[in-house]
C-alpha cells in the first residue's frame, strides 16, 4: 500500500490492485533464475501463458505456477 499525506499531516492509505499474474522478469527474480533458465524450465513444464507486451510477447505466471516452479527449483536431485 502506498501512503499519501493529507491535510493536517494525516496519513491516507491508498489501495493498490493485487496482481493476479506476474511477468516473466519478476518471476525470474523471485525464483533466483535467469530469464533463460526460467524459460527453459517453463518450456519443459508447460507452465505460463503468453501475454502481449508493449514490445513483444512475454509469458506471465499465476502465484500457483510460481509456487510449483519454486518447489521444482529447490527440490533436491534424486
Amino acid at each position: 500500500m502506498g501512503r499519501l499525506f493529507g491535510e493536517l499531516g494525516m496519513i491516507l492509505l491508498t489501495i493498490e490492485p493485487v496482481r493476479k499474474e506476474i511477468d516473466e522478469e519478476r518471476a525470474a527474480v523471485l525464483l533466483g533464475l535467469t530469464l533463460a533458465q526460467l524459460r527453459q524450465l517453463c518450456e519443459q513444464s508447460g507452465l505460463g501463458r503468453e501475454t502481449a507486451g508493449e514490445i513483444s510477447v512475454q509469458k506471465s505466471y499465476t502465484y500457483e505456477e510460481l509456487y510449483w516452479l519454486c518447489r521444482r527449483v529447490v527440490r533436491p536431485a534424486a
